[in-house]
C-alpha cells in the first residue's frame, strides 16, 4: 500500500515541477529574445514607452540599439505586462521604418503583432518576440 502512495506522491511532485518549469519557460513569459541581423546593413531598433530594452554583447540595456551587420542583439521585454511598441528600420532600402505592437509580462506569450507581410524581416522567428532579417539564404 505504501508503494502506491509513494508513487502517487512522486507523480504529483513531477507534475508540479513540470508546471513550474512550463510557467517559467522563456517561451511563455517575455524574457530575453533576440534580433538576428543577417543582412549587410545596420538595423535600428527602439522600444517606445514599454520599459523594454535591447543590448549588444558587453553593452548596457538601452531603449534604442544599433544592430550591426551579422550581429545579434538581445531584447529584454518588460515584465510589467503592458502593451509596448517596437520600431525597426535599416540603413539603405533594406527595411523602411515600421512600428509593431507587442504584449509582454508574466503569463503572456511573447508575440510581436503584425498584419501580413513584414518584408525583409521575419517577426516572431525563430521564437515569439524574436526578429530575423534577410540574409544567409534569404536575400534582401
Amino acid at each position: 500500500m505504501n508503494c502506491g502512495l509513494r508513487n502517487w506522491s512522486l507523480l504529483n511532485l513531477v507534475c508540479v515541477a513540470g508546471c513550474f518549469f512550463a510557467l517559467s519557460d522563456s517561451s511563455y513569459a517575455c524574457s530575453t529574445r533576440h534580433f538576428y541581423n543577417n543582412s549587410n546593413v545596420n538595423f535600428y531598433v527602439g522600444f517606445i514607452s514599454s520599459g523594454s530594452t535591447c543590448s549588444l554583447p558587453n553593452s548596457p540595456n538601452v531603449s534604442y540599439c544599433t544592430v550591426p551587420p551579422g550581429k545579434v542583439a538581445e531584447f529584454h521585454y518588460s515584465d510589467l505586462g503592458a502593451l509596448g511598441t517596437i520600431s525597426i528600420r535599416s540603413d539603405g532600402n533594406v527595411y523602411p521604418y515600421a512600428n509593431f505592437d507587442f504584449n509582454s509580462g508574466s503569463g503572456v506569450a511573447c508575440n510581436i503583432h503584425h498584419h501580413g507581410n513584414t518584408g525583409n524581416i521575419a517577426v516572431n522567428e525563430p521564437a515569439g518576440g524574436d526578429v530575423t532579417t534577410c540574409g544567409k539564404g534569404w536575400h534582401c
